[in-house]
């Protein structure tokens, strides 16, 4: 069974789960914020804007994700999103990203982006299941065969459709 817990209070797990992540996906992710330290990670991702969570399998840490606000205040950016491979075909990554989704709806989001690599296949087929579309790059980012998404929550655009029928009136 998987259970999802704060990864604010798993932060040397998640710090483990963010290397084996960058070592599964086998690219120079130097660019990015490092995510290596627990204070980084807690910076980042621990704060008013952002969420950590961690899933457990029978106890064993299974996999992560994490997600913080982007500049504009009104977005967030899905990261880290990884299952160990003993873990995978056990729905742990679904479970995260539909939490995290959730939480970040919840937190009053209007959109949320993400990046993946395209040769990641159930990645993008399970974003894709979950309403996210491909857009154009929305950050500068060196690497080939990067695909990004962004999902509209519908209550963010029925709010922001009823305001600005509001201002028109």
């Amino acid at each position: 069974m998987v259970t999802i817990e704060d990864g604010t209070q798993h932060l040397e797990e998640v710090a483990e789960l963010f290397e084996e992540y960058k070592k599964y996906i086998a690219v120079d992710v130097s660019f990015q914020p490092a995510d290596q330290t627990e204070e980084e990670i807690t910076r980042r991702y621990g704060g008013d804007g952002g969420r950590l969570y961690i899933a457990f399998v029978d106890g064993k840490a299974a996999g992560c994700i994490a997600f913080h606000s982007m500049q504009n205040g009104r977005d967030c950016e899905f990261k880290r999103l990884f299952t160990r491979p003993e873990f995978r075909g056990q729905h742990v990554g679904k479970a995260l990203f539909a939490r995290a989704l959730a939480e970040a709806e919840a937190m009053g989001y209007e959109h949320v982006y993400l990046d993946t690599l395209q040769r990641l296949e159930a990645a993008n087929i399970m974003y894709q299941a979950f309403g996210f579309h491909k857009i154009p790059a929305y950050y500068d980012n060196p690497l080939p065969g990067v695909v990004y998404y962004r999902c509209d929550f519908p209550a963010a655009a029925a709010e922001k459709k009823t305001a600005a029928l509001r201002a028109a009136v």
